[in-house]
């Protein structure tokens, strides 16, 4: 009798662990992504980007990029829209919306701008920060010619760049809190507040600058985004 008990614990240590073998993951979660295609990942780029222009206090324009994160509500640098009288939020095709109600983050250069009447499908929010040498690619609308050979410009002017992440910084050489996401690309005035892509179509970063002397664009990474989204953000003040 104390034989037959003792087998069947055995038997049940072996089925144990062939379970336990067969669920043994062979990816790190953040990575068990199906990647998009380049054509796809354009195409996302091009519903969800669009033109901001701020008329500011001194009525001098500010022209930069947003990306839209929620139905009617465009995510861009609290830079770009600063102290302002109006803001406009425009997209190929479509009509001109005004708006002053805006929400932003001075401190993580970020705000939200209500585009109520924009009906343009929003990029759905990275889970993980991408990790360096990973690619990504950058979307935004220049003032000027842009510079990098090969990156891909739109009927509406839009510039989408492929590239990766270098490294990621502290923030607080650049009066912003957290750490900052720096990308293998040029960027130009009138791209702040570009979308950064990952692997998966999602939105990875937002472009706010670019490092000199090395060139390299710096943008705001998903990690940070999703805090300030969740409660970080006040009235911006008008005039």
């Amino acid at each position: 009798m104390v034989r037959v008990v003792v087998r069947v614990a055995v038997v049940a240590v072996v089925v144990a662990a062939m379970q336990a073998g067969t669920v043994t993951p062979t990816l790190s979660a953040r990575l068990d992504v199906l990647p998009v295609s380049t054509a796809a990942a354009d195409e996302l780029l091009g519903r969800a980007t669009v033109e901001v222009t701020a008329l500011g206090c001194d009525l001098s324009l500010r022209q930069g990029t947003a990306v839209v994160v929620a139905p009617d509500q465009v995510l861009t640098n609290a830079h770009v829209v600063g102290r302002f009288r109006s803001v406009d939020v425009s997209a190929d095709g479509r009509p001109v919306i005004a708006t002053a109600a805006v929400l932003a983050s001075p401190a993580a250069d970020l705000a939200v701008v209500d585009a109520g009447g924009l009906a343009l499908g929003p990029l759905s929010l990275a889970p993980d920060d991408p990790l360096p040498g990973e690619p990504v690619r950058v979307a935004g609308f220049p003032h000027d010619e842009h510079p990098t050979p090969g990156a891909t410009t739109t009927a509406d002017g839009l510039v989408i760049e492929a590239t990766s992440v270098v490294d990621y910084v502290d923030g607080g050489g650049m009066a912003l809190r957290g750490v900052v996401m720096r990308l293998g690309a040029a960027v130009t005035p009138g791209m702040s507040g570009g979308p950064v892509l990952d692997r998966a179509g999602r939105l990875a970063g937002l472009v706010f600058g670019e490092q000199s002397p090395t060139g390299d664009a710096l943008a705001i990474p998903a990690s940070e985004l999703r805090m300030v989204l969740a409660g970080g953000l006040t009235g911006s003040p008008g005039c």
